[in-house]
């Protein structure tokens, strides 16, 4: 026992529950600061993920004009004059179009391949358009060869990669009108 200062007597120690007072209150020191640590942790496992559900709307929110540019392959007419009589003629061709409300710039043809390599693509218009307007479509002409003869593609062996620019300056690529990607300069 302790003895008490001022009286010479032996100090009685307060206890809880058969416990030293001092030593039951450092328990509850060491719980409240383990609680306070856990609710610091909680705290900022909510803020990153609040942060990152916020990046992944905004990613989100700018590839949605991204989505609506497309390039397919498909069979379009063309028309040809020859000897003063105009005939239409069914043509292979790139379709890029832009389903969005806003124009889209520099938009280029990347690559246009065929899944067999003895296929060669030829594109026969311009690879690069320098705006594609709201709800436009441009259509350009493309020629399948083999061995030097002409060849007819089916749409889903081919794999056409684009670009373009948004009207937010923002450069995007798509492959197979698979999900835009960014193009970070």
């Amino acid at each position: 026992m302790h003895e008490h200062f001022f009286t010479g007597q032996a100090a009685h120690s307060a206890t809880v529950w058969g416990i030293d007072a001092d030593v039951f209150a450092g328990w509850g020191q060491w719980a409240g600061a383990v609680a306070s640590v856990l609710a610091v942790l909680v705290a900022l496992g909510l803020a990153v993920r609040e942060a990152r559900l916020r990046n992944r709307e905004r990613r989100d929110e700018e590839r949605a004009q991204a989505r609506t540019v497309t390039a397919v392959l498909a069979e379009r007419s063309h028309y040809i004059t020859w000897a003063g009589k105009v005939a239409s003629v069914p043509r292979q061709t790139v379709v890029l179009s832009n389903h969005g409300h806003d124009a889209v710039l520099e938009v280029e043809i990347e690559a246009v391949s065929p899944k067999s390599t003895a296929i060669k693509a030829i594109l026969d218009g311009a690879r690069q358009l320098a705006i594609l307007g709201p709800s436009a479509e441009e259509n350009v002409a493309i020629s399948f060869k083999k061995d030097d003869e002409s060849v007819k593609m089916d749409p889903s062996y081919v794999e056409i990669a684009f670009s373009f620019t948004d009207v937010r300056g923002r450069r995007w690529r798509r492959i197979r009108n698979g999900e835009p990607q960014r193009i970070l300069t």
